[in-house]
């Protein structure tokens, strides 16, 4: 072995290269520069291509580049050799050097053959400048994109807080209106419930509770509980109206006495509906329950109140009356002509608050608004002079004067009411008249309002009132409008 590494290392028996070119220093010196440039060549492009590889981490077939790398030394360090081999003749070390570049060689050209489709595939400068211009594009249009999404972000968040504050809003009003529903059922003694037909629950709004005389709870009592309230034959039907609304889906109607814990006797109005789905089944009942029991004390009160006036002011009245009539008859003597008018004045007078008297006593038929009006052809003039008439005592007190300047017009119209109405209005103007001064009544053929309008005025001196517009009707056919303006006062027949 110690042989081998001699011949390779240490020349022997070979002469130097450089006799080969006959020690021409020309020649000798045109191989060695010649050699070492190509050397320092390799080892320069080695070198640059250690420090690019080693800046770009990233670079693909980076063992590509390690492998031209060691073969470009291996060439280099062979033109090295060459030059050794001048004045050494260690060519057996020259050739392995060549021997080990030669491997190097061949190695880095059979890896070189697979890299090669993968290196063609790769894209082409210009491509990637195209490519590059796309994903340039797309960022941009991924920017907009992200800026739009910001915009409808911001938007939507701002609908939100707008929808949040509406609902807020809807919320107040409605609790505002659940509290006013509160106050306007406690006002008036009445509630409303729901009976849900598919879990069998009754629910109250609080008045109930208040109106069976029971703490307000979340759920109202059971039916058969609720049935036990109230007395036995109204629980009796009761529960008949309920089976036949369910049966039939027609509401109910029934006032109904109910006993609250403590046995107080309280009075109810009952309402119900049912409520039907799309396929005609019944699914719940609704109504109110209104406690009516103070209602009824004052209808009690209004009977006792027609009782009173029909046997104490009535039977008096008709006394008067027949007192007056028998006066007027000259059974009792002869009355001077100022008298005898004043008499039958007041004859006239009693014979209307009598019929007036009875309508007042006729208050159910003033309840269904089916007050009958005696109307008939009567003289517009005739009627201003008799309630003028009646409230001439009244002037004379107050110092204030009548003029009457009256339309002798047909109108068809109930008299007493009428009467009753001129009066009424001469009544206030008289009232609020200062002392000396006048009181007009004319009247007047109106074409601005209807053809057949009578426009009938009073005018007084007084204060006035405010400017307001209020109706007064007095028939259905006959419709009389009181217009009260500053100090002017018209009531026309429309």
């Amino acid at each position: 072995m110690l042989e081998i590494i001699k011949e390779l290392l240490l020349p022997s028996q070979y002469i130097p290269h450089g006799h080969c070119y006959l020690w021409q220093t020309p020649l000798v010196g045109l191989h060695v520069v010649s050699d070492g440039i190509i050397a320092l060549a390799y080892y320069a492009i080695s070198l640059t291509l250690v420090f690019f590889v080693r800046k770009r981490p990233d670079l693909p077939f980076k063992n590509m580049f390690w492998l031209f790398g060691a073969f470009i030394i291996a060439c280099g360090t062979t033109h090295l050799a060459e030059i050794w081999t001048l004045w050494y003749p260690t060519y057996w070390t020259s050739g392995a050097l060549k021997l080990f570049t030669a491997g190097i060689s061949l190695y880095t050209g059979v890896a070189l053959i697979p890299v090669i489709p993968q290196v063609l595939s790769l894209r082409s400068p210009r491509e990637l400048e195209v490519m590059n211009h796309k994903l340039q594009q797309e960022i941009i249009d991924r920017l907009r994109a992200e800026v739009s999404l910001q915009e409808a972000k911001e938007e939507l968040e701002q609908r939100v807080l707008d929808r949040t504050a509406a609902l807020e809003r809807v919320n107040t009003q409605l609790r505002m209106s659940e509290a006013t529903l509160l106050e306007a059922q406690q006002i008036a003694h009445i509630g409303n419930w729901n009976y849900d037909l598919e879990i069998n629950q009754v629910f109250w709004s609080r008045e109930i509770f208040y109106i069976f005389g029971l703490e307000p709870a979340l759920f109202a009592p059971p039916l058969p509980e609720i049935l036990s309230y109230y007395a036995i034959e109204d629980a009796e039907l009761l529960r008949n109206s309920i089976n036949h609304t369910l049966a039939t889906g027609e509401p109910y109607h029934v006032q109904l006495k109910i006993y609250r814990p403590d046995g107080e006797l309280r009075i109810t109005e009952n309402r119900a509906r049912a409520e039907v789905d799309v396929t005609g089944k019944i699914t719940r009942l609704y109504g109110t329950t209104q406690d009516i029991t103070d209602l009824k004390k004052v209808e009690t009160l209004k009977d006792e109140f027609i009782s009173t006036v029909s046997h104490e002011l009535r039977t008096p009245l008709t006394s008067i009356r027949g007192s007056l009539g028998l006066l007027l008859s000259g059974r009792l003597g002869d009355l001077a002509g100022p008298g005898k008018r004043m008499l039958e004045i007041a004859v006239n007078n009693t014979d209307r608050l009598v019929r007036l008297i009875n309508d007042i006593l006729d208050l159910e038929l003033i309840e269904a608004r089916k007050v009958t009006f005696k109307r008939e052809f009567c003289n517009a003039a005739d009627l201003i002079g008799q309630a003028v008439e009646l409230v001439q005592p009244l002037a004379e007190k107050a110092e204030v004067k009548l003029v009457v300047k009256a339309l002798a017009v047909q109108i068809w119209a109930d008299a007493d009411r009428l009467i009753q109405t001129f009066t009424n209005l001469l009544g206030n103007a008289i009232k609020f008249s200062p002392p000396q001064t006048e009181i007009k009544i004319e009247t007047s053929i109106d074409s601005t309002t209807s053809p057949n309008s009578l426009l009938i005025t009073c005018q007084d001196q007084g204060r006035g009132f405010p400017r307001i517009n209020s109706r007064v009707f007095l028939s259905g056919f006959s419709r009389w409008m009181l217009q009260i303006l500053g100090k002017k006062a018209a009531l026309g027949w429309v």
